[in-house]
């Protein structure tokens, strides 16, 4: 996730508005992971083998999914920290032509 839009942000031909839509997915996705209490599948994986291993009991399990939680929470927060920076150049997202521009988002990026 983090990677396919890191490869976005740094591709050559990017707008800044564009940028700006990379930067709302990836927040979007990070808010779904964590409502969703999303974990990789391999990492999934591996928590169910120390399960069936009887390696992790239930506090240790309980640790873990926080921590995943964690990690989703902060990344949204320190994705959040940018959005003033995305701010701007968000006004011209209608130039991206994704839909049919309206007049009053052309007027509000003068």
């Amino acid at each position: 996730m983090f990677k396919i839009s890191i490869l976005k942000l740094e591709s050559d031909y990017i707008t800044a508005s564009e940028a700006t839509q990379v930067y709302e997915e990836l927040v979007i996705k990070l808010e779904e992971r964590k409502a969703n209490n999303f974990i990789p599948f391999e990492a999934n994986q591996l928590l169910a083998q120390l399960k069936d291993d009887n390696t992790i009991d239930v506090d240790k399990e309980k640790h873990f999914r926080k921590s995943i939680e964690g990690f989703y929470q902060e990344g949204i927060n320190y994705l959040k920290l940018w959005k003033n920076s995305f701010d701007i150049a968000n006004k011209f997202k209608w130039l991206t032509l994704q839909n049919d521009p309206t007049w009053e988002e052309m007027e509000a990026s003068r």
